[in-house]
C-alpha cells in the first residue's frame, strides 16, 4: 500500500427494508496487525490457563470422594457398568429400584470420567426432589472446590424484569447486556467465588450488576464441569443449550428415564388451534396500518389453511389422519418471519411494551410448528380435529426415537437410569449405538451396557 492509512467500509443492513448503507472508516494496516498480534497472544495466555486448569481437575478426579461414607454393593455395581461403558464411549441402561441409590452412583464415575477427560457432565431429571439430590451429590464430592457445577433454572424464575419482555428496549437487565458483563467481570468472580452455582445466588448478582439472570446462566453453562437441568434444556427445541451440539463432548444421565418416551412426544407435538388464531386476528384488526394488514393476512391464511384441510373429515367424523400441508406453511412461515421483524421494528420505534403480546406469542408457537415440521417422517403423523373449541392442526409424534437420535448421537456417552425401563427395546431405538453388548443381572439392579 502505498499509504499507512487506507479506507474500508462499514456496511448497515436494514433487515426489515433490505437497505445497505456504506460509511467509510480509516483503515491502518500496520495497527490492526498489532492488535491481531496482541489477541492472538491473549487467547494463548487464556488457553494455557485453561490448560493448567484441565490438567489440576484431572489430578482431582483420581482421588474424588464417593458423595457417602461408601457405596453399597448394589451402587457398586453401576458404579463399575457406568465406568465400563463411558471408557468405551457405550451408552448404559441402568434398572434399580427407587432408593437404591442411582443419582450418586451414576454421577460419581460420570465425574470422574468427565474430569480426567474434559467433558461436561449433563444430569437431567423432571423432578425437583432428583434436583436437589443431585446437586447435593455433587458438593459432597467436590469439597475440595476443584470444579464447578450449576443447577438450571426455568427461564420465567430467572427473569428480573416484573414485565417478562426479552428485549433490551423494554427490559434494563438486556439493554447493553454483553457490555455491562464485560465491565462487570461477573463470570470472573463468579468462577472464582463459588464452586457450585446455585440459581438464587446466580439471580442475585445478575440483578446486582443489573443483567439479564437467566443469560448470565446460560453463559455459566458453558463453563461448569457438571450441569443439574430439567430434560427441556437438551431435549426441547428452542430452549436446548446450544453449547451441547456435539463440538463439545459431554456425557448424558438421564434420571427417571422411563419418563423421557412420553415426555419427548409431548415435546415434538406441536398444535395449531383455531380458537387463537381467531383471537390474535381480532385483535390485529383493530390496529390500523399497513404491516398489521400483512400479519393480519398471514395469521388469516394459516386459518383458513385448517379450514380447507378440515373438509377431509366425513359427515360426523371428528378427527382424521392426514398429510401435513407442509409446503404452504412453509410459505406462511416464510412471509411472517419477514412480517414478524417488521412488527419487531414497530415496537421499537414506539417503544411498545405489552407483558402479553399475542403476536410474539403466535410466533413462537408458529416457530415450534415448524422446526417439528421440518423433522417429519417416519414415527410422526399428522390430524385434523373438529372440536367444540374449534379445529386442531397438530403433529402427533408416535415413536420419539427419530427426534432424539440426533441428540444422543452429540453426546460421547449416554446413562439412562430407571427403577422401570422395561421393556428395554423402546429406549434402545433412540440411539443407533445402542446395540446390546452385555446384559448383567444382581439382585437389586439389571444393567444394559448398549
Amino acid at each position: 500500500m502505498g499509504n499507512p492509512t487506507e479506507h474500508a467500509s462499514l456496511i448497515y443492513v436494514d433487515i426489515a427494508g433490505g437497505r445497505e448503507e456504506a460509511i467509510d472508516v480509516p483503515y491502518d494496516e500496520g495497527k490492526t496487525a498489532r492488535n491481531l498480534e496482541r489477541r492472538l497472544h491473549q487467547i494463548l495466555a487464556i488457553w494455557k490457563a485453561e490448560e493448567q486448569t484441565r490438567q489440576k481437575k484431572a489430578l482431582a478426579s483420581a482421588s474424588l470422594p464417593f458423595p457417602h461414607a461408601e457405596p453399597r454393593p448394589g451402587q457398586r455395581v453401576l458404579i463399575e457398568a457406568v465406568r465400563q461403558a463411558l471408557d468405551h464411549g457405550d451408552n448404559l441402561l441402568a434398572e434399580a429400584p427407587t432408593g437404591s441409590g442411582k443419582t450418586a452412583a451414576g454421577l460419581f464415575p460420570a465425574l470422574v470420567h468427565g474430569l480426567s477427560t474434559g467433558k461436561q457432565v449433563v444430569f437431567l431429571t423432571s423432578k425437583t426432589l432428583q434436583q436437589r439430590m443431585a446437586v447435593s451429590a455433587l458438593q459432597a464430592m467436590n469439597a475440595s472446590g476443584a470444579f464447578r457445577t450449576l443447577q438450571m433454572r426455568a427461564k420465567e424464575k430467572m427473569c428480573a424484569n416484573p414485565q417478562v419482555i426479552c428485549h433490551e428496549d423494554f427490559c434494563p437487565y438486556a439493554a447493553g447486556f454483553a457490555d455491562k458483563m464485560e465491565r462487570s467481570g461477573l463470570l470472573d468472580r463468579l468462577s472464582k467465588k463459588l464452586c457450585h452455582y446455585d440459581p438464587d445466588l446466580v439471580f442475585e448478582e445478575a440483578k446486582r450488576e443489573e443483567v439479564c439472570p437467566f443469560e448470565v446462566q446460560i453463559q455459566l453453562a458453558e463453563k461448569a464441569d457438571a450441569i443439574v437441568a430439567d430434560y427441556n434444556y437438551v431435549f426441547e427445541p428452542g430452549t436446548a443449550l446450544g453449547h451441547l451440539d456435539g463440538e463439545s463432548p459431554f456425557i448424558l444421565l438421564v434420571d427417571e428415564a422411563h419418563n423421557l418416551p412420553d415426555r419427548a412426544r409431548r415435546i415434538f407435538s406441536p398444535e395449531l388451534l383455531e380458537e387463537e388464531l381467531k383471537n390474535l386476528k381480532a385483535k390485529l384488526l383493530k390496529q390500523p396500518g399497513q404491516m398489521f394488514e400483512l400479519l393480519y393476512g398471514i395469521v388469516d391464511n394459516v386459518h383458513k389453511l385448517l379450514e380447507s384441510t378440515a373438509r377431509t373429515l366425513s359427515k360426523g367424523q371428528n378427527i382424521a389422519e392426514i398429510e401435513p400441508p407442509t409446503l404452504v406453511l412453509l410459505e406462511e412461515w416464510e412471509d411472517w418471519e419477514e412480517a414478524f421483524v417488521r412488527y419487531l421494528g414497530w415496537k421499537h420505534e414506539t417503544q411498545n411494551a405489552m407483558p402479553d403480546d399475542p403476536v410474539v406469542d403466535f410466533h413462537y408457537t408458529f416457530r415450534r410448528f415448524i422446526s417439528i415440521l421440518n423433522l417429519y417422517g417416519s414415527g410422526f403423523t399428522s390430524v385434523i380435529e373438529r372440536r367444540e373449541e374449534g379445529l386442531r392442526l397438530a403433529i402427533v409424534c408416535l415413536d420419539p426415537a427419530r427426534a432424539l437420535r440426533p441428540i444422543f448421537q452429540c453426546a460421547s456417552s449416554t446413562v439412562l437410569m430407571s427403577a422401570t425401563l422395561s421393556p428395554v427395546g423402546v429406549i434402545q431405538r433412540m440411539n443407533p449405538r445402542m446395540t446390546l453388548l452385555l446384559r448383567r443381572r444382581t439382585s437389586a439392579a439389571r444393567f444394559c451396557i448398549l
